[in-house]
């Protein structure tokens, strides 16, 4: 097959991939901004939740504090009246009556009704008079249960006098003997609670409720005539607030008359029968996120037709490229060839831990190692140092810039003997990657070598010496010999000589003892 074929069907392969990155590119982008897009719907109401969750829970500290201030308000007058000797209906009209209310901004009026349910009103607005407070639900059912403990939210209702729109909260009086002698009821002004939720509201684009558990909407915010004590009892949705200490859930028409579904945040009062609810809007909740929405779908579009602009220059760069590639490739089979089949012990490592990245055939015969066994690992890894204190040396080089040049070093051959090398080491900057080329040079049979002429002459010189050694010992048995030969000899001489002075004597003797005519 032809290098133009072959380079022709590159080409086509190459068209197709691009084709797929563009496909999948779309895809993923398109994907991904749904992703974002619905995880960002899903944090949204997860944070409008939280937030909800974090709002009731300081207007309904507001609250408990509002309500149980009118509770200690009926408290003290409870005391009061329980402290007075006996005690008749204008006595304890006259006593509720002296209570100063004046200087709370929440607190409306004092009622008094007697057990008769007779009742009379005092407020700093307006002059006591006698109304018919008996008629209110919560009065009524004190009236019947006199021994009911504690204070009791009634509905709200507008006051006779003014028209404003007040929550009662009622207690049970009674005297030293702890019989029941009336009611005592004190009104909160509605609008003190209007107030603040309207700030709430306004700023959130919200609305505020208080709910009773019977199903009587106490406040709202904003205020309309037609929500305030509204029975929605027969709700479902009160069974939520019945049944947790706080919580959310989605509906669309709860307490609030408006179309389209809406989050309901609610919390339940301290020591009170009422849930605090905040609620909004879908549209007020999903309108930064709708925001959001259309920026990212436009940035989708913007990264989709970019891809697809990239997709293009890409295949004509990619054209370009295919001829470089050639060459290049050419040139990496002749470097890593020649790298191969070079008769010197190579090694090409990384700079910064020292990994295998290539070692050459040569390195391979001398070390006894298979080319899996080295890729990807160290040479301390593979136990290649016989004293690790010289690879610390040679990194150390390194670093300081000094060069690695006929080092001589020692290293483990993979069955564990010891070869003896004169190291190389260059370093070089292979594109982004600072990359070692590590070269041996075996000296070990020249070592061993040297070390065995070293052997051989110190054997001769022990040799020389020890016959240097026999010689004089030799020397010294010769001269002793001669010596003693020597003192023999002079011994002889003189033996002889005594020997023949004592013939001369014998004969002389001889002589001298033979006469003349004898001889």
């Amino acid at each position: 097959m032809s290098f133009t074929h072959l380079r022709q069907r590159a080409l086509t392969r190459t068209r197709l991939a691009l084709l797929f990155f563009a496909v999948l590119a779309t895809v993923i982008i398109a994907g991904q901004t749904w992703w974002t897009i619905a995880q960002d719907r899903q944090q949204t109401m997860a944070a409008e939740t939280t937030n909800g969750l974090i709002a009731v829970r300081l207007l309904e500290e507001h609250a408990s504090q509002t309500l149980q201030d009118a509770v200690h308000t009926l408290d003290r007058v409870a005391r009061a009246v329980q402290a007075s000797p006996a005690l008749d209906a204008h006595s304890v009209r006259s006593l509720v009556g002296q209570h100063d209310i004046s200087h709370s901004r929440h607190l409306k009026a004092l009622q008094y009704v007697s057990l008769e349910g007779l009742s009379w009103i005092s407020s700093p607005d307006y002059p006591t008079h006698a109304t018919r407070a008996s008629e209110r639900d919560h009065i009524q059912y004190l009236l019947r249960h006199p021994t009911h403990p504690g204070a009791m939210v009634g509905r709200p209702y507008a006051s006779a006098y003014d028209s404003q729109w007040v929550i009662p909260v009622a207690r049970v009086l009674f005297d030293r003997n702890d019989a029941p002698i009336g009611i005592v009821s004190v009104d909160i002004r509605l609008s003190y609670f209007g107030g603040l939720y309207s700030r709430v509201a306004k700023e959130n684009n919200a609305s505020v409720s208080l709910v009773s558990d019977d199903g009587f909407i106490l406040a709202r915010s904003p205020f309309e005539a037609r929500y305030v004590d509204r029975n929605i009892g027969d709700a479902p949705e009160l069974v939520y607030l019945r049944a947790s200490q706080e919580g959310s859930f989605i509906n669309d028409s709860f307490v609030d008359d408006d179309e389209g579904p809406k989050l309901y945040t609610y919390r339940r009062l301290a020591w009170f029968p009422i849930t605090m609810v905040y609620s909004r809007d879908f549209n007020s909740i999903l309108a930064s996120w709708e925001q959001r929405t259309v920026e990212r779908m436009s940035l989708a579009v913007v990264a989709i037709v970019l891809t697809a602009g990239l997709v293009y220059f890409l295949r004509v760069y990619i054209r370009r490229l295919q001829g470089t590639q050639h060459s290049l490739r050419q040139s990496e089979a002749k470097f890593m060839g020649l790298f191969l089949q070079s008769p010197t012990p190579s090694v090409l490592a990384r700079h910064g831990d020292g990994m295998f990245l290539e070692v050459n055939n040569a390195w391979l015969r001398q070390f006894g190692y298979e080319r899996h066994e080295v890729i990807g690992r160290t040479s301390v890894d593979l136990g290649l140092w016989v004293n690790p204190a010289d690879r610390d040396s040679v990194i150390q080089s390194l670093e300081q810039r000094i060069p690695v040049n006929a080092i001589e070093l020692q290293h483990h051959h993979k069955d564990g003997h010891t070869i003896t090398s004169l190291v190389y080491v260059q370093p070089f900057r292979s594109g982004t990657e600072k990359l070692l080329i590590y070269t041996l040079v075996d000296i070990t049979r020249q070592r061993e070598a040297e070390r065995e002429i070293r052997d051989i002459n110190q054997q001769l010189e022990r040799r020389v010496q020890a016959r240097t050694e026999n010689l004089e010992v030799a020397n010294r048995d010769l001269n002793e010999a001669l010596a003693s030969l020597r003192a023999m000899q002079s011994e002889l001489v003189r033996s002889e000589k005594m020997a023949a002075l004592g013939s001369l004597v014998a004969g002389v003797a001889h002589e001298l003892n033979t006469p003349i005519g004898n001889s």
